[in-house]
């Protein structure tokens, strides 16, 4: 985030002020002496009044122009999840930077961490047979003479390639 003078003050600077505006308050009480009615003191009273004004003012507006400032930077500077992505990303090429970006917006899945899992279920016969659950695509696969098959194919089914067994016995 951008520096700004008066968000990052230090106490030195805050003395700085504090003097000026002490001292402004005196010229002002010295010029109000000089009110008197009538006569030059009256005119000098009246200019260093308005100078005085116009400086105190002149304070203000640039009090204002700063923090105008501070809060547009604020309102522009990277949120805390755009630097989360970005220190996380740091050191990825642009196509795998783009993919953690699809991946984080919800547009593209993310590969599953969890393994097949196992059953038993008692077939129409009677006969108990083990099953396994893919996590990845919801697929059923039942145990039958070694061989994995897709749950609801017929017996002669082709084993599944891939996961635990890969067509063999677990």
């Amino acid at each position: 985030m951008p520096s700004i003078g008066l968000l990052n003050e230090d106490a030195e600077g805050a003395k700085k002020r504090k003097r000026a505006a002490i001292g402004q308050a005196l010229m002002q009480a010295g010029a109000a002496s000089f009110q008197a009615p009538g006569g030059i003191g009256n005119a000098i009273g009246q200019s260093i009044q308005t100078g005085l004004g116009s400086l105190r003012q002149s304070s203000a507006d640039n009090f204002n122009q700063q923090l105008a400032a501070a809060r547009l930077a604020q309102n522009f500077a990277p949120t805390s999840d755009m630097r989360s992505f970005s220190e996380l990303t740091r050191g990825l090429d642009s196509a795998d930077k783009q993919r953690a970006a699809r991946i984080r917006l919800g547009l593209e899945g993310r590969a599953s961490s969890a393994g097949y899992g196992f059953d038993e279920i008692v077939g129409p016969d009677g006969v108990r047979r083990q099953v396994r659950n893919s996590p990845r695509d919801g697929s059923m696969e039942i145990l039958v003479q070694g061989q994995w098959v897709p749950l609801g194919g017929p017996a002669g089914s082709a084993p599944s390639a891939g996961g635990p067994g890969g067509g063999g016995n677990p």
